[in-house]
């Protein structure tokens, strides 16, 4: 099914900056590698995220891609929520607000992080590219 025309989870929601003590309990939860590979943020253009019974596991943020009309995207799912189908949800789920928002989405993620790969192949996602980071210092 396209992303477009699916329904959305009902575990998933959209975040706003009223979820704020929210988003940053979640936050405590994980740890700093996480946070920083992931690069989710809840003042991001759309933020999203995936409950277990009230508790935010997994969220995903996106922002625009310079003045494209592609909208990059990041997720992060709380250790002890991984392997149970949420970010999978989650990231069709902020797709399919974006998507309906005029823009397109963009998966990142590390080639060297098996579960992120696994994630975009379970979310049909094909490779486009490779960014090389280089650091100066």
């Amino acid at each position: 099914k396209i992303i477009a025309e699916m329904d959305v989870s009902p575990d998933i929601r959209l975040l706003t900056e009223e979820d704020a003590a929210l988003f940053n309990a979640f936050c405590d939860k994980a740890t700093e590698d996480d946070l920083d590979a992931a690069s989710v943020e809840l003042d991001h253009w759309l933020v999203a995220g995936a409950f277990d019974n009230g508790e935010l596991v997994s969220a995903a943020s996106m922002y625009p891609w310079d003045d494209m009309k592609l909208a990059d995207t990041g997720v992060l799912t709380l250790p002890h929520a991984r392997g149970k189908g949420y970010a999978s949800r989650l990231f069709r789920g902020i797709s399919h607000f974006a998507i309906k928002r005029g823009f397109e989405p963009q998966y990142r993620c590390q080639l060297d992080n098996l579960p992120s790969v696994a994630l975009a192949k379970t979310c049909g996602l094909v490779e486009f590219g490779k960014w090389d980071v280089i650091l100066s210092r």
